[in-house]
């Protein structure tokens, strides 16, 4: 009696290993969490936090920030372009540009001794795909501009393709927009590769169509190459107040 209880106990204790050691379900692993970048406004801070499969992206503001932490998704066929909750973010190379209802915000990665900064892939950097070079020109160029050389005249590029000139107090609006090579946009000169464009309309010479090249674009400067006649027209951004 004894020997079958001993045997007994031994098929029990070996079938409680077997599922103790063996028969345990396969853990579930879910996608890594996102890594979170810093940035630096001209204003303000912010963290990004980035997953791998970039379907979205998500804002984290510091103190100060003009938003919300927000989520942004990914846009459909446009490279390295979030959209949700107003605002748009789009990277090129390791930089970032911010529009929303409060303004257009350009941000640079802050230093981090623990890992390098996102890189969105530019031409430059050997990214692959090649970021929309006038959509990024005109987000970044929305704002007041005023001249280095004629402080009294200012021009205001307004989101929807208005232009705003004034000198003192005249004041004269227009049209405008960004091309590029690649745009389907016929001009009498040849165009350059990896150049952004502006062509312009204003309301009291209808007749006549400005075209500048955009030589130089930071969040403080600005530099108009005027293709139609030469010469070079230098603005500084005014502060939003």
């Amino acid at each position: 009696m004894k020997a079958v209880i001993t045997i007994v106990a031994i098929a029990l204790l070996a079938g409680a290993a077997y599922v103790f050691f063996w028969d345990k379900p396969e853990p579930v692993v879910g996608p890594p969490p996102p890594t979170s970048y810093a940035y630096q406004c001209d204003t303000f801070n912010f963290s990004l936090l980035i997953p791998d499969d970039l379907s979205s992206v998500t804002l984290v503001p510091a103190q100060g920030a003009p938003f919300f932490r927000t989520v942004l998704n990914a846009s459909a066929g446009a490279h390295a372009r979030f959209e949700g909750g107003g605002v748009t973010l789009t990277g090129a190379g390791e930089e970032v540009t911010i529009q929303s209802d409060a303004g257009t915000y350009v941000c640079y990665p802050l230093p981090s001794s623990d890992k390098a900064p996102w890189n969105w892939g530019d031409p430059g950097e050997g990214g692959g795909t090649r970021p929309d070079l006038a959509l990024i020109v005109s987000e970044s160029i929305l704002g007041v501009w005023r001249s280095r050389e004629d402080p009294e005249f200012e021009r205001v590029f307004v989101s929807g393709g208005v232009v705003i000139d004034s000198h003192g107090e005249t004041q004269t609006r227009g049209q405008w927009e960004v091309f590029t090579d690649t745009s389907l946009i016929s001009v009498p000169f040849p165009l350059a590769p990896n150049t952004a464009y502006i062509r312009m309309t204003l309301e009291d010479l209808p007749e006549e169509i400005l075209h500048f090249s955009v030589s130089a674009l930071t969040p403080e400067s600005l530099e108009l190459m005027y293709l139609d006649r030469g010469g070079a027209l230098q603005f500084e951004r005014v502060p939003e107040m």
